[in-house]
C-alpha cells in the first residue's frame, strides 16, 4: 500500500497425484454362485470418488465405490469371458480414470450320469465312471454315499467308483462336488 506496509497471509494447498484405479482382485468366479466380491484400489485424486460408467460387467454383479476402493460384488448368472470392459471414475475436483478389465465366468459344475449301474455281489472289478466339467479352479468330492465295498475318488475331471459290492440290493448312491469357490453340484 501507500504507506508501505505489507501483509502476509500464510495457506496451504493440497496437490493430491494423479487419479488412478489398480486392477481387479477377482478374476474369475462360477455361474450361480454368490458371493463373488472383487475390489479395484483408486489412487490419487481428490475424494470423494464416484462411478460414471461402466460396460462389460457380467449380469448379476453389481460395483460400488467406498471410500479409495470400488467393490464388485454378486452373483453372476451367465458363464463366459467378459474381456474389455470398462469402469470411469470422477473424482471431486473433475479428474476423470479409465481402467479396463476381464471376468471369466466359469459354467457351473456338473456331473454325467454313471457309466455302470449292474453288478453282480461279491464279484471283482467294479468299474463304473461320471465325467465332471466347469466350476472355478479344482473340483473336490463334498461328500458321497456309495454301497458297501465300492469306494469313490476324484481324478481330474473323473470320479471313479470301483471294488466289489458286498451287499445284494438297489441303492440311490449320490456325490456332490465343490470347487474352489464352493459352488456344489
Amino acid at each position: 500500500d501507500s504507506a508501505g506496509s505489507s501483509l502476509t497471509q500464510v495457506f496451504d494447498i493440497t496437490i493430491n497425484p494423479a487419479l488412478s484405479i489398480g486392477s481387479l482382485t477377482t478374476t474369475q468366479w462360477t455361474a450361480g454362485a454368490a458371493g463373488f466380491t472383487g475390489v479395484m484400489t483408486i489412487g490419487g485424486g481428490t475424494t470423494p470418488h464416484s462411478i460414471i460408467g461402466i460396460a462389460g460387467l457380467p449380469t448379476g454383479l453389481a460395483a460400488v465405490v467406498t471410500g479409495t476402493t470400488i467393490g464388485f460384488t454378486g452373483a453372476p448368472t451367465t458363464a463366459g469371458k467378459f474381456t474389455g470392459g470398462t469402469i470411469i471414475i470422477r473424482d471431486a475436483a473433475g479428474a476423470v480414470s479409465t481402467k479396463t478389465f476381464s471376468i471369466t465366468i466359469n459354467a457351473a459344475p456338473t456331473i454325467s450320469t454313471l457309466t455302470a449301474t449292474q453288478w453282480t455281489v461279491n464279484r471283482l472289478g467294479f468299474n463304473g465312471v461320471m465325467s465332471v466339467a466347469g466350476g472355478t479352479g479344482g473340483l473336490s468330492i463334498f461328500s458321497s454315499t456309495v454301497p458297501p465295498g465300492l469306494t469313490i475318488g476324484l481324478t481330474g475331471n473323473t470320479i471313479s467308483f470301483t471294488g466289489t459290492p458286498t451287499t445284494a440290493q438297489s441303492y440311490a448312491g449320490s456325490v456332490t462336488l465343490k470347487d474352489a469357490i464352493g459352488a456344489t453340484v
